[in-house]
């Protein structure tokens, strides 16, 4: 359980359990030490569809918005390892576009603009339209 998780709970006066373990049969991934069910269960509709929704879109930008190298991934970004581990799994980016697996497909993104992170803006932003259409923008923030 991270801090904030422990910190949630303490403010609405619920215990706050001990340790979880790790189930074995989850495959590790490089950067990812995360046990919370909550979240989890969330992703299933548990926590209500616009919660389902939020925790969705949040995976999304995990593994659309950075500059990772494919062949990378696995001493690149934690947080593309992170969204993978939730089942969003970044598979290529060629000029133009970028691929992701997410539970039950892959999703290709035409990558409009890219504006990289630097230390004056402390974030990164992609503009994206999904295959289906729509488009989005996203943004890392370091503060």
């Amino acid at each position: 359980m991270t801090e904030i998780g422990r910190a949630a709970l303490g403010r609405t006066g619920k215990p706050i359990l001990s340790e979880p373990k790790m189930d074995p049969s989850v495959k590790k991934l490089p950067f990812v030490n995360f046990i919370d069910e909550t979240l989890f269960d969330g992703m299933k509709e548990r926590a209500g569809e616009e919660q389902k929704a939020k925790i969705l879109r949040f995976f999304e930008h995990l593994a659309v918005c950075h500059t990772v190298i494919p062949e990378e991934i696995e001493s690149g970004e934690p947080l593309v390892a992170g969204a993978a581990f939730a089942g969003f799994k970044f598979k290529s980016r060629s000029v133009g576009t970028a691929m992701v697996e997410v539970p039950g497909k892959r999703v290709v993104y035409e990558m409009l603009d890219v504006l990289e992170f630097n230390s004056t803006r402390k974030r990164m932003s992609v503009v994206v339209r999904k295959s289906q259409g729509s488009c989005c923008s996203t943004r890392r923030e370091l503060t």
